[in-house]
């Protein structure tokens, strides 16, 4: 009797704490919207009925998320969801990776980043 009391009290343990974690819903992915903070001098470029381009020097500083990027010049493309930065770039992820170069082509949608 008591085994059978064992195994009942086990299986609704089992069961309970399948069906709490049956009902946990996956989180919306973060936002990957690449945000001007400050820069010097800004513009706006239309390149065809589509494109437009935003170049920002100066001490750019540009955030996607909980990535922040540091750079002398920046060129983004909102279609395409892309940074080309330029001169003594800082990329700092969540304030615990740091990554330096001179050249920066970042691909927000994919969060790929190529560096010289």
């Amino acid at each position: 009797m008591k085994s059978v009391l064992k195994f009942l009290f086990i299986a609704c343990c089992i069961l309970s704490s399948y069906h709490s974690h049956a009902q946990v819903t996956p989180s919306s992915p973060p936002d990957r919207t690449i945000e001007i903070v400050s820069g010097l001098s800004l513009r706006e470029k239309t390149i065809d009925s589509v494109n437009k381009i935003e170049t920002i020097a100066g001490k750019v500083f540009l955030r996607e998320n909980l990535t922040k990027f540091y750079c002398d010049s920046a060129i983004i493309n909102r279609k395409d969801n892309t940074i080309e930065a330029f001169g003594n770039v800082h990329i700092n992820d969540d304030d615990s990776l740091h990554t330096y170069s001179q050249y920066l082509k970042y691909y927000g949608d994919s969060r790929l980043a190529y560096l010289k």
